[in-house]
């Protein structure tokens, strides 16, 4: 089943995703990032699999869409600026 409109946990876990749930922090899906020795990255919030975005800790934008090529679903994002994990919200996964 593909969840349209905003994140939900059932879907995800349903989806055959089983202990890769998204924790929901003020009643939005946090993804967390990836740290790697060559920098911070944004993985695929469905499969988290690959570094679709590098993160610098002044980097911060709303409604950023990020395409997976690996399960070639899109997600829209927010980042904040700052040196946290958690500082990057979903707000909806695309088909």
């Amino acid at each position: 089943m593909k969840s349209q409109g905003a994140f939900s946990r059932e879907a995800h876990v349903r989806e055959g995703c089983p202990g890769k749930e998204l924790f929901s922090m003020n009643g939005r899906a946090v993804v967390l990032c990836k740290s790697t020795p060559s920098g911070v990255f944004v993985p695929c919030p469905v499969c988290r699999s690959g570094k679709l975005m590098r993160l610098y800790p002044e980097t911060a934008a709303a409604c950023v869409s990020l395409y997976c090529r690996k399960c070639k679903r899109e997600s829209v994002v927010d980042i904040q600026a700052g040196d946290k994990f958690d500082r990057v919200t979903l707000r909806k996964v695309g088909a």
